[in-house]
């Protein structure tokens, strides 16, 4: 299983964590594990975004700031990387 945590540098604060966790933890159907990706947003973004199929409340986080996301091919590369810059430059900011 993998679990990895990104932060900033001067300040240690998450930008990003990467878990693997049991489907049904996220609300999924079936067994197994799937791969899933912490990020931060603002509470409207979060609340927009969230389908219950690839984005979830923030697992093991504050569901009002975080959100996760199931890594599979339902979003692109691309996709998850402007998410991530997202979340990267909101945690910066503060």
């Amino acid at each position: 299983s993998m679990n990895c945590a990104f932060r900033l540098n001067d300040t240690k604060k998450w930008i990003a964590v990467i878990l693997t966790v049991e489907r049904r933890k996220v609300g999924l159907d079936g067994n197994g594990r799937i791969e899933i990706i912490d990020l931060k947003d603002t509470p409207e973004e979060i609340t927009k975004r969230h389908d219950d199929k690839i984005f979830f409340g923030g697992y093991h986080m504050n569901k009002k700031h975080w959100y996760t996301i199931c890594v599979n091919d339902s979003l692109n590369d691309e996709e998850l990387f402007d998410l991530i810059d997202r979340s990267y430059r909101l945690v910066k900011k503060k």
